[in-house]
């Protein structure tokens, strides 16, 4: 079954799109055609919506796709790098998922397995206002991402450079 990346402003539109688009999207994942895949950067996103009511109905919106979650990016780097420590190593062990159920993105976030709806999550968010860690993190990310796609387009990645990044990677 594909994997659909969801990303916010297609649940955003889908969302306030008319009731049997959003029927046939919620049909798509419950026969298995699709799996939607969220991410807890979706709860951020939704939170920051300035109409709260809005912002509850996306939150339950991407609740009803029954999709899959990938982790939050922090977590997918610290699975990496033990996934590669390893092979390193020569320890046999099966790759990690990245993609999971939310049960697992709330286990990695809060250190303990729960089952929350997104509602409660962009209430929280919503609460705790800018100042907060995935915050942090999403900007850190967009930071990072413009800052590697400049030095790609220059040029520095170069052999020597990735295998650098690699070993610090690993540390």
């Amino acid at each position: 079954m594909p994997l659909v990346y969801c990303d916010h402003n297609f649940i955003v539109t889908s969302d306030q799109g008319p009731v049997t688009y959003k029927d046939h999207l919620r049909l798509l994942s419950a026969t298995g055609a699709v799996t939607f895949v969220l991410s807890p950067f979706h709860w951020i996103e939704t939170a920051e919506d300035t109409d709260a009511g809005r912002g509850e109905a996306t939150a339950d919106f991407m609740d009803s796709l029954g999709g899959q979650w990938l982790r939050e990016r922090r977590n997918i780097q610290r699975k990496e790098v033990e996934a590669a420590f390893f092979r390193f190593a020569k320890i046999p062990i099966e790759s990690p998922p990245m993609v999971v159920d939310v049960t697992d993105v709330i286990a990695d976030l809060a250190g303990q397995p729960g089952d929350r709806p997104s509602r409660a999550f962009v209430a929280h968010l919503r609460g705790v206002g800018p100042d907060h860690p995935l915050k942090d993190s999403l900007s850190q990310a967009l930071a990072s991402n413009q800052e590697n796609i400049a030095n790609h387009q220059a040029g520095t990645f170069t052999p020597a450079f990735r295998r650098g990044v690699e070993t610090l990677y690993v540390k």
